[in-house]
């Protein structure tokens, strides 16, 4: 049976090591066999910013070895990240993430706890 890891990140990239802890403990978990998903939230929703190079090189490898990454809509939305009207519910679709990184809603982190042998929570 596959082991699963949540990570929830806070913070920006920009504003503390907690990125790169986060990025560390799931290429770790993911080199071990773990399924690993991050969910990003209140300034934690910088982060996949394209455009960051060291930051979008990191996280398209971790995506491309199988971390599955989801933004908040709300906190993507109030720092203009969701592209279009952000009144039609459900489509929210941005070309300012790097490719993998879904932006949704705060629902499915709490279906990815539910779902986690072990959550990790990094930030302020």
């Amino acid at each position: 049976m596959v082991k699963t890891l949540t990570i929830l990140l806070l913070t920006s990239p920009f504003s503390a090591q907690y990125a790169d802890f986060a990025f560390e403990i799931a290429e770790g978990a993911l080199n071990r066999g773990y399924c690993v998903n991050l969910f990003l939230y209140g300034e934690g929703v910088h982060v996949p910013r394209k455009g960051q190079v060291s930051i979008q090189k990191r996280l398209s490898e971790l995506i491309d070895k199988g971390l599955k990454v989801k933004a908040c809509v709300s906190c993507a939305l109030a720092r203009g990240y969701v592209n279009g009207d952000p009144n039609s519910i459900g489509d929210y679709s941005t070309d300012q993430y790097v490719h993998g990184v879904a932006i949704t809603s705060l629902f499915d982190f709490s279906d990815w706890i539910m779902e986690s042998d072990r959550v990790l929570s990094f930030g302020d």
